[in-house]
């Protein structure tokens, strides 16, 4: 007859460890990544906020040139609703990041 050995690598306490480990690896990502996406949501503010609370005049003035540039798109039926958003997300993003407060 033949024995038939298992190695360590198919015993259950080493599944038990990948488990662990890989969810250990699934905690350390959300922790890690969590801080930029937190951040990226809150760059969205709504744009009157935006316009209210910023002095500086060449954040106005990228933010109406940018977001009208986008709000005519989507008047004339370049862009659907989902393809607003994402404009005008990014296109508020770029005028922040070009002209920090």
């Amino acid at each position: 007859m033949t024995v038939i050995t298992r190695s360590f690598l198919d015993s259950t306490i080493a599944r038990i460890i990948a488990l662990v480990f890989s969810g250990l690896i699934v905690v350390l990502m959300i922790v890690g990544w969590g801080d930029d996406f937190s951040a990226s949501n809150s760059a969205q503010l709504p744009l009157s906020t935006q316009l209210d609370s910023a002095d500086n005049e060449a954040l106005n003035s990228c933010l109406s040139k940018r977001l009208g540039d986008v709000n005519h798109m989507k008047k004339e039926g370049v862009l659907n609703e989902h393809q607003f958003t994402q404009f005008k997300s990014r296109a508020m993003s770029l005028c922040h990041a070009q002209n920090p407060s």
